[in-house]
């Protein structure tokens, strides 16, 4: 049986499928491979002639006091030892009924499984814990959770997450399946032999690609960011000519606009426009703008010297223009001053949703327009409604594109 070629084939079955993992061996070895050493992620065959033979499974830990006294009870009843996969142990016999099986008795096995089903119930317990403490926490003291995840994308446990769902997975349909094999024994009857495992390789290798290709996704998403970070200017210029946002040229109409400057930092740093992009936002815009008005004057005879930030989403869906809105408008309301106004709810005969703030001369408002969402805050003499009119225009001239 060691002098053909070995094989090495990936454990789609976990280490708790007793009856599938016996019933798979049992098969490979009718194909004329043989299980020659059992690894934690991988099995190893030799190929041979094909026989049909009796592999089981048992669970004990190395450790436990019996561990070599059963091996050898488990080898002078006609089992060859084959190796072990965590706590569990692999044998295989001839198909022979004069050879008994490992367990003759489904209750005192059903102890056995008992302690299983204990340590895969524990490991759910962990797993559900481990996502929902710091869920919990991330939820109740950082306030823009929802708002990096659907712009930025950058919440550290984010990319973790698929791949700890499907070890989660694992554990659920561990626990679920031999909570039933116990059940089975304790009533005495004896685990399914031959049993069929193609649906449950299957199901598994699903999951498993589905797992890697969004953890794949959101990985390739944060190096791009990375990448942009290092290789792009961090304040690059405002561009001449029309932006999908509004912009100060499209508020003060034919007026001149000198740029401020802030001596000793980078010139574009009170006057810059970025683009951005994540899986679920998109299409993402940033422009911030402070000038001067030669020849105008606030109320108060000072030169007049308008400013305006605008961030502009375009989302995957309106669903998910909803929650960013929402979650914009929650930050704004966090960092207001009590004795300050407020986003407040206001009636639009255009926009699905629209939240506005006035205090003096300054304006600021949240809105949304199916999937597009615009924040925008403005220091200046024109009215509120002059720039809701301009932003519906914006919206109006990106859904036409």
């Amino acid at each position: 049986m060691t002098d053909g070629k070995n094989s090495r084939k990936f454990w789609w079955l976990d280490e708790w499928q007793i009856e599938e993992t016996e019933s798979w061996l049992s098969d490979m070895a009718v194909q004329g491979w043989h299980l020659l050493n059992a690894g934690k992620s991988f099995a190893l065959f030799v190929q041979g002639p094909s026989k049909k033979v009796r592999y089981r499974c048992d669970i004990f830990a190395p450790r436990h006091s019996q561990y070599q006294e059963r091996l050898e009870l488990y080898q002078a009843s006609g089992w060859e030892y084959i190796g072990r996969r965590g706590k569990l142990h692999i044998f295989r016999a001839p198909d022979d009924s004069s050879i008994p099986e490992l367990h003759t008795d489904p209750v005192e096995q059903s102890y056995i499984i008992a302690g299983l089903v204990r340590r895969l119930a524990t490991n759910c317990f962990l797993a559900i814990a481990g996502l929902a403490i710091p869920a919990v926490i991330l939820l109740l003291f950082y306030e823009r959770l929802l708002l990096d995840i659907l712009v930025d994308g950058n919440t550290p446990f984010l990319m973790a997450l698929p791949l700890y769902l499907f070890v989660m997975f694992l554990n659920f349909r561990g626990l679920i399946l031999n909570g039933r094999l116990y059940s089975r024994l304790r009533r005495g009857r004896f685990p399914v032999r031959n049993k069929p495992y193609q649906k449950s390789v299957r199901l598994t290798k699903v999951v498993a690609v589905l797992a890697l290709i969004v953890f794949a996704l959101l990985f390739s998403e944060r190096a791009i960011t990375a990448i942009n970070l290092f290789t792009t200017e961090p304040y690059p210029p405002v561009p001449p000519g029309p932006l999908p946002v509004v912009r100060l040229a499209d508020i003060e109409s034919g007026a001149e606009l000198v740029p401020a400057i802030l001596p000793g930092f980078d010139p574009n740093i009170v006057n810059h426009y970025k683009t951005g992009r994540s899986i679920l936002v998109p299409r993402q815009w940033h422009l911030k703008e402070d000038v001067s008005v030669p020849g105008r004057e606030w109320p108060s005879g000072l030169e007049y010297s308008p400013s305006l930030e605008v961030h502009g989403y375009q989302a995957r869906s309106e669903w998910v223009a909803r929650q960013l809105s929402q979650a914009l408008v929650k930050i704004d309301w966090s960092k207001s001053h009590p004795e300050r106004s407020q986003l407040n709810p206001e009636y639009s005969s255009y926009f699905d949703a629209l939240w506005v703030k006035r205090d003096n001369h300054y304006t600021s408002f949240v809105a949304r327009k199916g999937v597009y969402v615009f924040q925008l805050s403005y220091r200046g003499l024109e009215p509120s409604e002059e720039l809701l009119a301009l932003t519906e225009i914006k919206v109006q001239e990106l859904a036409r594109k």
